[in-house]
């Protein structure tokens, strides 16, 4: 009977660290850093606000317990705001206790060490420049929450819909471009290159972006002015100071009402609401 006993205890011991040993497992972060994760019970901090985004679109959400304040959205509930893409407050996270924190490689490297050094995961992303670094990160939260299904999944229902909007444009190569900053006093337009997400967006939607190849991502205003975009896209919450500043509100685009507002919260790193703009920016050519 005391050796029946001895070995069922040995084989719940040998249980238990087998168990373990298989929640463990190491996913390669955007900086290639190797990490070591135990995805049994995860307890997550997300300081990227697209990737919120998502782990509530992926009812993962139970697993949040803090966020970041980027583009922080009402869907978050009552759940502690604990840093940003550029800081954390630690004295939140000690009482919080993650074992997990996806952050921007944006996040001085300091904070990354103290989180470190507290036994918190810390897994980084880059700033997204187009959508197959979204693709890439939801693959990183498949492996995070050990359900690489799930991901794949949204990942194909994403890619589905973005053809089916992108099915409906008529831009038919028609000009275009997106102001990120104008009526510089130096007479230069920054503007979306295809170095940039937007500027990428507007190319899948089969319009001929006129930045495309601006160097630095910076046009001369009168170049933009003699090639006459046919339409022009820009934050909607700039677009009336826009409208209304010479020698833009002569230009034909503006004339004639094609000068298209977007909403730029949805804009926020590799967030769900991509599809969003990618519509708006379709619909605008019909």
């Amino acid at each position: 009977m005391r050796r029946l006993l001895i070995a069922l205890i040995i084989l719940s011991a040998l249980s238990f660290f087998s168990c373990q040993k298989s929640a463990d497992k190491k996913i390669v972060d955007f900086q290639n850093r190797e990490i070591k994760l135990n995805t049994k019970e995860i307890k997550m901090v997300s300081l990227v606000g697209g990737l919120t985004e998502w782990i509530y679109k992926l009812k993962q959400d139970d697993k949040l317990i803090g966020v970041g304040k980027e583009y922080r959205e009402e869907f978050v509930g009552n759940l502690p705001v604990v840093g940003s893409f550029f800081d954390i407050d630690t004295l939140q996270i000690k009482e919080l206790k993650p074992n997990v924190v996806l952050a921007s490689t944006f996040l001085p490297k300091h904070y990354i060490s103290w989180l470190e050094e507290n036994n918190i995961s810390v897994v980084l992303f880059t700033y997204p420049t187009d959508l197959e670094d979204m693709y890439k990160a939801l693959d990183l939260l498949g492996a995070i929450f050990n359900d690489k299904e799930l991901t794949d999944k949204a990942i194909k229902d994403f890619k589905t819909e973005l053809k089916n909007i992108l099915a409906s444009s008529k831009a038919n190569n028609a000009t275009a471009y997106f102001s990120l900053r104008f009526n510089d006093e130096a007479g230069e337009d920054e503007v979306a290159s295809h170095q940039h997400l937007m500027g990428k967006f507007l190319e899948m939607a089969s319009y001929d972006n006129i930045g495309k190849d601006a160097l630095n991502m910076v046009m001369d205003r009168e170049d933009i002015i003699k090639i006459n975009p046919e339409y022009i896209f820009i934050d909607e919450l700039q677009k009336q100071a826009f409208v209304n500043t010479p020698p833009y509100n002569a230009m034909p685009a503006v004339v004639q009402g094609k000068v298209i507002g977007l909403n730029m919260k949805s804009f926020t790193a590799f967030s769900p609401r991509y599809l969003q703009l990618v519509k708006q920016i379709t619909e605008a050519s019909l």
